[in-house]
């Protein structure tokens, strides 16, 4: 169950991409998930999900695919909240690596690792 902070807190992080009146594209949108969550997956993940909202969505233009601003919003919302309602392992794994997480967004599992939040 979300409650309204968490409802409050994930609008807040997609207000960056809010700003702009253009299309966004996937990149951008795995760089403030990352900024914003400390999250960090791949574009082919976010565009696994972007298909869930949009149907029609070709991502042939790779990273530099583009959604509507009200898409990528949902999508760094969606993303986030999954990712901070999952459990996390602690610290990295042997061999310095991050650990790995990974959640489910409108049904659609999206792998990434933790990271730091950026500035």
């Amino acid at each position: 169950m979300v409650t309204r902070r968490q409802l409050l807190l994930a609008s807040a992080a997609a207000l960056p991409l809010a700003a702009c009146d253009a299309d966004v594209a996937l990149q951008q949108i795995v760089a403030t998930i990352q900024k914003d969550c400390g999250f960090l997956t791949t574009w082919q993940n976010i565009a696994s999900v972007v298909v869930t909202i949009v149907t029609t969505f070709d991502a042939s233009a790779g990273a530099a695919a583009t959604v509507a601003t009200q898409v990528a919003n949902q999508v760094v919302m969606s993303v986030c909240n999954a990712f901070k309602a999952a459990e996390k392992p602690q610290g990295p794994l042997s061999g310095g690596e991050p650990p790995k997480v990974t959640v489910i967004v409108n049904g659609v599992p999206v792998t990434g690792v933790v990271v730091g939040k950026g500035g």
